[in-house]
């Protein structure tokens, strides 16, 4: 009995070194806890109305009814630019080429 837990010990800690194993070890967990987030939300709403302020916080802002100090969402702003005349364009036969030979001043 002792020797077959050494070999599956061995085999376990084989597998733990592969990046597929530790993959598939990731994602079976992120899925369980996935499938667990109502029950802990329903946890947190009873600690929040047993008066935990932190409870009430997370909650709240998960429910979007709260926004922490310096995490408030940016608001949109749009530049709406109607009845500004555009500058005309210049139309080359009024563009002069030439050098400066002296300025004054």
């Amino acid at each position: 009995m002792a020797k077959q837990h050494m070999l599956a010990m061995r085999k376990i800690r084989r597998w733990q070194r592969t990046k597929a194993f530790r993959d598939l070890v990731w994602q079976f967990s992120v899925e369980r806890l996935d499938s667990r987030t109502p029950a802990i939300l329903d946890g947190v709403a009873d600690r929040a109305e047993a008066g935990r302020v932190d409870a009430a916080k997370l909650s709240l802002e998960l429910a979007g009814r709260y926004s922490p100090k310096g995490h408030d969402q940016p608001t949109a702003v749009q530049i709406v630019v109607n009845g500004v005349p555009r500058p005309m364009a210049l139309d080359d036969s009024m563009v002069v080429d030439g050098e400066i030979t002296a300025e004054e001043g």
